[in-house]
């Protein structure tokens, strides 16, 4: 029996070359498809740091922000308040736990705290196109959002107006169209 392996020295070779052409051209791929969409935010005429960000401290962050959610959760678990957008079932404690989930989930390392554009695109990464189908469906921020936050007295927070969506939406839409159906 041959000590040699089975394919000849050039085929393997060969295969090598192969392999390292086609990492090359998936890394390319990769980078051609951040310029891409870098292009495509730049066209709709949205930047993170003048339009974006003040959205997001004013509206998301007191809840994705693991230095503030902390805070938020201490004001619901001290703060008596009825059932938030007259719903029932939006108990102080059926919003605990949801707020506790979140922390937990951020804990865990998925990219929800938004307090600056690497986190952010980090879940655009790691979460592809959720960001913008959950500000479509109109389900994010949560409708009991700003009743929640009034009632525990969080004096920085602005409710999300139809056009500040709109705008995260601009924002979302290029790193999340590959997704979308």
């Amino acid at each position: 029996m041959s000590i040699y392996p089975l394919l000849p020295l050039s085929a393997i070779v060969t295969l090598l070359l192969f392999v390292a052409c086609y990492q090359q051209s998936e890394e390319q791929v990769l980078d051609e498809s951040q310029a891409l969409q870098a292009a495509q935010v730049k066209e709709s005429g949205v930047d993170f740091q003048h339009d974006i960000y003040p959205i997001l401290h004013r509206s998301c962050m007191p809840c994705h922000n693991s230095g503030t959610l902390p805070q938020v959760i201490e004001r619901v678990q001290n703060t008596d308040f009825p059932p938030v957008d007259g719903d029932p079932g939006q108990t102080r404690e059926r919003l605990l736990a949801e707020l506790e989930e979140l922390q937990q989930a951020m804990r865990d390392g998925l990219p929800l705290s938004y307090t600056n554009k690497e986190k952010v695109h980090q879940n655009f990464a790691m979460l592809p196109g959720e960001m913008y189908l959950l500000l479509e469906k109109g389900v994010m921020p949560p409708p009991w959002g700003p009743e929640l936050l009034k009632a525990i007295g969080w004096e920085d927070y602005k409710p999300l107006t139809a056009e500040e969506r709109v705008t995260l939406l601009r924002y979302a839409k290029p790193y999340s169209q590959p997704f979308l159906r």
